[in-house]
């Protein structure tokens, strides 16, 4: 009598079997699509916001006052060290970057 062999159509035990892991490939795929969408997305706006700094670095702009509404506890000194370097600013881009 001989001894009863049992075949399973694939190499490893843990590995699924055909058909079986198309679920899984369609959402690893949708997944892989998606983090493909967000990153072209990203570079997109990264190059829009280089394009707008440079247009920017050409307009000219001074801040000769700032008006906060809610800070009546804050000390002044607090709020001019944070403020500060806005005044410093000779034109946008350098205004939009501090």
């Amino acid at each position: 009598m001989g001894a009863l062999v049992i075949q399973y159509p694939c190499q490893n035990f843990f590995q699924p079997l055909p058909g079986m892991d198309d679920e899984r490939t369609l959402r690893r795929r949708r997944r892989e699509a998606a983090l493909a969408r967000r990153l072209l997305r990203k570079r997109g706006s990264e190059a829009r916001r280089a394009r707008m700094r440079e247009r920017a670095s050409g307009v000219p702009a001074r801040v000769s006052a700032v008006h906060l509404e809610g800070l009546s506890r804050t000390r002044p000194e607090a709020v001019v060290g944070v403020l500060g370097p806005l005044f410093k600013a000779r034109n946008y881009g350098e205004l939009v970057a501090r």
